[in-house]
């Protein structure tokens, strides 16, 4: 995935080609692997253009992951 520029914006949108792909700070996953800790790790979510359903990325459990430059 390319680099993403946010931006804030207040809209809600109710469209079938658009997946709100949440964004967690680290691929790695907490020992224990529990709701909350999905939950606190998910920083925001970000709209995609999709040609498929947002049920089809969301069975394949699709996000995406920061990263920090070293």
């Amino acid at each position: 995935m390319p680099p993403i520029r946010l931006t804030c914006r207040i809209e809600e949108r109710a469209v079938d080609n658009i997946y709100e792909c949440p964004v967690y700070i680290s691929p790695i996953c907490n020992e224990v692997d529990t709701d909350m800790n999905k939950i606190r790790d998910c920083i925001t979510s970000v709209s995609l253009e999709t040609d498929k359903s947002h049920v089809h990325w969301m069975k394949r459990g699709t996000a995406l992951f920061c990263q920090v430059d070293k």
